[in-house]
Order: C-alpha cells, then sequence, then structure tokens
C-alpha cells in the first residue's frame, strides 16, 4: 500500500497529531455510545472503508454524517462533543461561525 504525500495529507497529519490528547478523549466517550448505537450496522469493521466515509475525529466509518460549518463531515456525535468544548473547527482551527449540523444525506 502507498503512502500519499499530498500537501493536503501532510497538513491533515499535522492536525490530527496536534489534537491527537482531545481527539483520543473524543473516541473514548463515542466508543461508549457506539456500543449501543452500531449494533444494527451492516457492514463489516474490518472493511476498508474510503476516507470521505470515515469522520476525521474518530476515525470510524460514520453512521450519522453531519456537514459543520467549517464545511466538513462528522460524526454527529464526535462533531457536538468537539463543539460544545472548543467551539472551533477540528480541522482547520478556526472559530465556527455556526454550531448547527446539517445531515450528510450523500455519505448515508
Amino acid at each position: 500500500r502507498c503512502v500519499s504525500t499530498s500537501p493536503d495529507d501532510v497538513q491533515f497529519r499535522r492536525m490530527i497529531t496536534s489534537h491527537q490528547k482531545e481527539f483520543t478523549e473524543i473516541l473514548k466517550d463515542d466508543s461508549d455510545d457506539s456500543k449501543t448505537q452500531n449494533s444494527d450496522m451492516d457492514f463489516d469493521e474490518t472493511d476498508e472503508v474510503p476516507r470521505d466515509f470515515l469522520c476525521p475525529i474518530t476515525w470510524k466509518r460514520m453512521s450519522d454524517p453531519v456537514v459543520c460549518s467549517d464545511g466538513f463531515t462528522y460524526e454527529r456525535s464526535a462533531i457536538r462533543r468537539w463543539i460544545d468544548g472548543h467551539g472551533t473547527s477540528p480541522m482547520i482551527g478556526s472559530s465556527l461561525p455556526s454550531s448547527s449540523l446539517v445531515p450528510n444525506n450523500n455519505l448515508r
């Protein structure tokens, strides 16, 4: 498997590293919630999934994808926790103009 080194991927990896502690806490909380929410999903967790279907906070396949005001798609429970704790975009770090979330029906 090849490793991509495009500028977007390098920036994305730096952002993930800089927020690793917060993401780890959200992952811990999200794993407790997902035990009940994801029990009826019809996919195998071990299947490789395109990156666009993974939440950039949890790195898990999204079951309730929503678009945030930063234009990125996240798992609803993960981005809600992030917004409540930070009020900034986890992807670009700037303040969010709105905390509203819109369902991303294209990824459902």
